[in-house]
């Protein structure tokens, strides 16, 4: 961050305190706390990444050719970009919110001396926020009414306006605020209240949902429409008065309805594909390993193993559950179509043998499959199981303890046998020593012979 920058920032911290508590005695008494806060700053500034604001974006599971398999989020998200949205919600959003968007960089010095004001005379902790500020808040922040929070939040705002333009900046904050029951995001809010999405909404519409963040129960379109649409005509005045709509669509706005048509905001987050289930199993440990989690595999005794297990899990659930919140793209090699036949095809074989356990109510006798792409070493489709509704999550074609045949034989057999000097046209019997040894397939000896041919 630039020297200017920072000088600015210390400043506005200073001005801040002294604004509230009058000269020298208030540097005393705040200065360490407001040096405090505005480290914070720096620190909240440093992680700020544009990722940070598409984790509503829901998690998906591509197959080959970026075929969307699945789709994971904690809410329905509807995420839109900036040139997506019609004008008229960021305009609404500026007109109510911040009026000189446009103008500050982060911090508008004139609300910043309402709050000062506000704050002497015990009036309003919260004071007059910028859109940045308020983006800061929601995705990196607590609400707590504070000096130190409003700070930090003023020095983080600041450096957000150094990273992202200020169409960035709206459709960050469009997105992620908070619209009541779950909501998060315009176009999520507009799904759920009306039915359809905000780029559909008459203009009356549109106000409304924009005014919902101000006190989102208290402004619930469903509960308490008479007051939302009370707030979405303050918002379409504000419009009219800063000139971003003309006075006969603010008339014709003020006639328009607002009729509620509300469509619960469920997910199924279910995984009803074991080839999904590895898929999200997989990313759930790299992400385990990015945030440096340290796998072991070998442990010096049963109590060490037993503490290492328990902290895997709790990491691990900890971890996928914020997997499936949303904001990731997994990309696989699955063929949907392959893996489907091959589903049908485990089903079919496996079909006669009908005996169950009857603690799970799976089938006991178990069979999967797996294709391999020779041309790439990819593998294309893996069936786990027969496909039973509570067991398709559980792939032993990669989870499961099993022989591994003929597999074993290059690390068992042909690397030590050459590693003693031995040739492929070297004879031995394949005669087992006794019953512990394997057979071959059909239970036939074939007696001496080569190394090649056995």
């Amino acid at each position: 961050m630039a020297v200017s920058s920072i000088i600015s920032l210390s400043l506005i911290g200073l001005i801040l305190v002294g604004l509230i508590g009058g000269g020298t005695f208030a540097y005393f008494k705040y200065g360490d706390s407001v040096k405090a806060s505005i480290r914070a700053g720096y620190k909240v500034a440093d992680g700020i990444h544009e990722a940070d604001f598409h984790a509503t974006k829901p998690t998906t599971v591509y197959g080959q050719n970026s075929q969307v398999l699945k789709e994971f989020k904690k809410a329905q998200y509807r995420y839109l970009t900036y040139k997506e949205m019609k004008p008229d919600i960021y305009h609404a959003l500026i007109a109510i919110e911040d009026q000189r968007f446009y103008e500050h960089h982060g911090v508008d010095i004139q609300g910043l001396v309402s709050v000062a004001g506000n704050y002497v005379l015990s009036r309003d902790k919260r004071g007059a926020s910028t859109i940045t500020q308020q983006l800061i808040k929601n995705v990196y922040l607590s609400s707590e009414q504070t000096l130190n929070r409003k700070v930090t939040e003023m020095v983080a705002a600041q450096a957000l306006e150094q990273k992202f333009s200020k169409q960035q900046i709206l459709e960050f904050y469009l997105n992620n605020v908070n619209y009541g029951r779950g909501a998060a995001g315009i176009n999520t809010a507009a799904y759920m209240y009306l039915g359809k999405s905000i780029n559909d909404a008459n203009l009356l519409e549109t106000a409304t949902l924009i005014g919902v963040t101000n006190n989102p129960a208290a402004l619930d379109p469903i509960t308490h429409t008479d007051a939302a649409v009370a707030r979405g005509k303050v918002i379409l005045k504000a419009m009219y008065d800063q000139k971003y709509i003309s006075s006969s669509r603010y008339h014709a706005a003020l006639n328009e309805t607002f009729k509620p048509d509300y469509h619960p905001n469920n997910v199924d987050n279910t995984v009803n594909d074991n080839q999904i289930a590895v898929a999200l199993s997989s990313a759930t440990e790299d992400i385990m390993r990015a945030n440096h989690f340290k796998f072991q595999y070998i442990f010096p005794d049963q109590q060490t193993q037993t503490a290492y297990q328990s902290h895997y899990s709790a990491v691990y659930k900890k971890t996928y559950q914020h997997l499936l919140a949303g904001g990731y793209s997994l990309y696989t090699n699955i063929d949907p179509k392959l893996q489907q036949s091959m589903q049908q095809i485990v089903t079919q074989a496996m079909a006669g043998y009908t005996a169950k356990n009857p603690q799970t109510g799976n089938f006991t006798k178990q069979a999967s499959m797996t294709v391999i792409d020779n041309k790439t070493g990819q593998v294309v489709a893996s069936i786990g199981g027969r496909g039973e509704a509570t067991n398709k999550t559980y792939n032993r074609a990669i989870l499961s303890l099993r022989q591994p045949g003929s597999s074993i034989k290059p690390y068992l057999a042909y690397a030590p046998a050459f590693d003693s000097g031995m040739l492929e046209t070297d004879k031995m019997s394949d005669k087992r020593p006794n019953n512990n040894y394997p057979n071959n397939f059909g239970n036939i000896s074939y007696g001496t012979i080569t190394l090649k041919k056995r």
